[in-house]
């Protein structure tokens, strides 16, 4: 493990060891004063990784994403608990996005389920938006300046109706 995160400290961008390091505390393979006494010592990029980490992410995507919603400044939970639904990210009061491939989603029972869940969670006034594993790792820009509008136009404060 300790080999593995020193070639992404040095070869890879810092949220990619970030999100290594969250996987390896989500799945409780390490402590976070483990890497830190491993990394802390290592630099800027690995302080700065390391004050990001977050145990409570379960995905790669989770992180770019959420990482992503800190540079720009957007408040945000993870993994709260809406309607009996645990959604991956909430930002405000009202605007859900979702994360997940095709691997997590990929089912017609996983399929049904989540358009369910959507329609639900639009009926009592969230704001649901899907991000795929490709459009969160690959078009992350794009994704950000629709949520960034949507922030703009203070659809994440609106109402919701429970």
């Amino acid at each position: 493990m300790g080999d593995a995160l020193l070639t992404m400290l040095e070869c890879r961008p810092g949220w990619e060891l970030t999100a290594a390091m969250d996987s390896l505390l989500n799945q409780q393979r390490t402590t976070a004063s483990a890497l830190w006494d491993l990394l802390g010592h290592r630099g800027e990029k690995a302080v700065k990784a390391l004050s990001q980490m977050d145990e409570r992410r379960e995905s790669g995507s989770e992180t770019r994403f959420q990482l992503a919603l800190e540079s720009e400044r957007i408040s945000y939970q993870m993994q709260v608990k809406l309607l009996g639904y645990r959604v991956d990210t909430l930002i405000g009061r009202r605007l859900i996005v979702e994360l997940g491939g095709w691997s997590v989603h990929g089912t017609r029972t996983a399929f049904e389920y989540d358009r369910e869940r959507d329609r639900r969670l639009t009926a009592a006034g969230f704001r649901v938006i899907r991000l795929t594993y490709r459009q969160t790792m690959e078009q992350l820009e794009a994704a950000m300046a629709d949520i960034s509008t949507l922030v703009r136009r203070r659809e994440h404060l609106k109402r919701v109706w429970l």
